[in-house]
């Protein structure tokens, strides 16, 4: 059987919680559903039935078992654990920690050291899950809000020399990066930020920025941002808003992603826009205020990479 080892660490705050909803908990089952996303991210041009066949001969289906096993290990001390009220406050991009009813003791993990082990008797399989998830560390993230710059994480070594290379971008040259290791990705609009010398400062830059930009945009234009919008003022509630869509979509993931990647001893953040349709063509866009149609219009297709574009770094 292959094995190869990837000796891992959070750069920000993770917020990844057991069957309980409460303690903080890695689990196997999330990280494997991450990595088939971006191994879909990575192969998106396939034929859809063929795309789904190969990714289920890899991860698994309801018709066969993964080729691939994950097995995690990590020893988190106190040190490693801190209620969210207690970590860095980044009131845009992680809001959803301070709604009133957001549970307050909730914890999460920092600064913590973990190890994955991916493992598989068939050589092309264990070849893809670990480009999957070499992927996921350098773009993406883990557990809740890690596509608003929750659960970075990044590789630190890898058992198997080959991979070496891959683990590593260069952020002040990362098109280059992208154009020599992963050149299917190259044409990903993206940006990156100077270093910093600590994450919530990198994170605290483009939460600000984010912040400005979504606040001089119309609500509809908001919504390609990613669904639910709902706005609720507790004062006076004949104030309170949400978008909805015609025909209906309860929820569409953000095609924004924003991480904060640690090279060496500095912090850079990071954005992308992922490719793909986010709604049908003809959707329709819904303002509702207290419960009646205030607005209707068209999505704003451009305003993800309007957003990339006026970055200042």
């Amino acid at each position: 059987m292959g094995k190869i080892t990837f000796e891992c660490e959070t750069v920000t705050p993770l917020f990844m919680y057991g069957a309980d909803g409460k303690t903080p908990e890695l689990r196997p089952a999330s990280i494997k559903g991450l990595m088939r996303f971006w191994w879909r991210a990575v192969n998106g041009d396939s034929d859809i039935e063929k795309l789904k066949k190969a990714e289920g001969e890899i991860f698994g289906s309801t018709e066969k078992k993964s080729k691939v096993n994950i097995r995690l290990k990590y020893i988190p001390h106190k040190e490693n654990i801190l209620k969210i009220e207690k970590v860095e406050k980044m009131d845009y991009l992680w809001y959803p920690f301070y709604l009133d009813n957001a549970d307050k003791e909730k914890g999460c993990f920092v600064n913590l050291k973990f190890t994955v082990t991916l493992s598989s008797y068939n050589e092309e399989a264990l070849r893809e899950a670990c480009s999957s998830f070499i992927l996921l560390s350098l773009f993406g993230g883990l557990g809740s809000r890690s596509r608003r710059g929750g659960g970075s994480f990044r590789i630190k070594s890898v058992s198997d020399k080959s991979y070496e290379k891959f683990i590593y971008i260069n952020p002040r040259n990362i098109q280059k990066s992208l154009e020599e290791k992963y050149s299917n990705l190259s044409t990903l609009n993206l940006k990156v930020s100077n270093g910093k010398n600590r994450w919530d400062l990198a994170l605290k830059d483009i939460n600000n920025e984010y912040k400005k930009f979504r606040k001089k945009e119309k609500i509809l234009n908001n919504a390609s941002f990613g669904l639910p919008i709902i706005f609720e003022d507790k004062k006076n509630p004949k104030n309170n808003v949400e978008v909805l869509t015609e025909p209906e979509f309860e929820r569409r993931a953000s095609p924004l992603i924003i991480k904060v990647l640690k090279v060496e001893e500095k912090f850079y953040w990071l954005v992308l826009k992922l490719d793909g349709e986010f709604l049908p063509q003809g959707t329709k866009l819904i303002k509702i205020k207290n419960g009646k149609e205030e607005t209707r219009g068209d999505i704003d297709e451009d305003i993800v990479d309007r957003f990339i574009r006026e970055l200042k770094i």
